[in-house]
């Protein structure tokens, strides 16, 4: 696995200086091992908590050295708790989703704390036109059709979700909000050289004109970005007028925004106000939803490699 050793430092107003990345160590390989199903005891999903890392001003330095290794059966309830809040709080099969993604054994990673099995995050792929018949699949299907109100767009995302010559990959990119942005380009460079050699394994053994599960020509994704509005600075002699707002978008992780700027498709829906940690101003928490063909994956990877 690849090895990232970082430093928990005092809260910083900079979101990803409280783990700096020290070193890397090791290369992370692409090859998946083999495991079996287990039988897990289900969690109560009114019991399980949002996963995140705590800031106190007075902490002191901590050195915490994290694995990118393969999603295994021990990640099943780590994955469902990521997964709680992705229909924005509405409650539906996580159990469902987050088994059918813990047994994919081509692809999927998780981000571990060395030496245990404590999880910070996962990203895995599942083709949504395979598991159509699964209800979890359906539930966050009619969900992204509920959310995004132009009628274009849904009939854009109709198109998709019936269309299953054209494979659609629902992308799940789930971490604990303050892992440095550092884990973002060896996270996605590694699931899509995962993608591509399941892909090739799949198609050399396949007959021909057979439905490939790792022939996906679409990406879609629902993740979270923050929107702050700033008051904009009047001119003298103007300060009794209302002034107007300016925005500025937040990302919470550091590839969202390469990603949406390649979105073919993209809608977006208001969710909770959130105060801000460390300067109290109001931010509005924003669910986006975006879809990224798959020739844009080059790209994405670049760029991400470059910040």
């Amino acid at each position: 696995p690849l090895k990232l050793k970082l430093t928990h430092c005092p809260t910083s107003p900079d979101r990803n200086s409280s783990l700096v990345v020290q070193s890397k160590m090791a290369d992370f390989g692409t090859g998946k091992r083999s495991r079996d199903r287990q039988e897990e005891d289900m969690m109560d999903d009114s019991d399980e908590e949002e996963l995140t890392l705590d800031q106190a001003d007075d902490m002191e330095d901590v050195q915490v050295e994290l694995d990118l290794v393969d999603l295994e059966e021990k990640d099943y309830h780590s994955t469902k708790q990521f997964l709680l809040n992705y229909l924005d709080g509405k409650v539906f099969l996580t159990t469902d989703l987050a088994d059918l993604i813990v047994t994919r054994k081509e692809i999927g990673t998780s981000i571990r704390v060395n030496g245990t099995d404590d999880s910070y995050g996962f990203v895995s792929v599942l083709n949504m036109h395979h598991h159509a018949g699964v209800k979890a699949i359906l539930e966050i299907r009619n969900h992204m059709l509920q959310k995004c109100a132009d009628k274009a767009t849904r009939d854009v995302l109709v198109s998709l979700f019936t269309d299953s010559s054209k494979g659609l990959g629902l992308l799940l990119n789930e971490r604990m909000v303050n892992i440095p942005d550092a884990l973002a380009p060896p996270l996605h460079q590694n699931l899509f050289d995962e993608i591509a050699i399941a892909f090739n394994t799949e198609k050399a053994a396949a007959a021909p004109g057979t439905q490939l599960y790792w022939d996906i020509e679409n990406y879609i994704f629902i993740t979270t970005i923050y929107l702050e509005s700033l008051p904009t600075r009047v001119p003298t002699g103007k300060r009794n007028k209302q002034q107007n707002e300016e925005s500025l978008y937040r990302y919470q992780k550091a590839e969202d925004e390469i990603y949406l700027k390649h979105a073919s498709v993209r809608c977006e829906w208001a969710g909770r106000k959130v105060p801000h940690a460390m300067t109290g101003v109001s931010l509005t928490e924003m669910r986006v939803l975006a879809v990224v063909n798959r020739s844009k994956i080059p790209v994405i990877l670049k760029e991400l490699a470059e910040t």
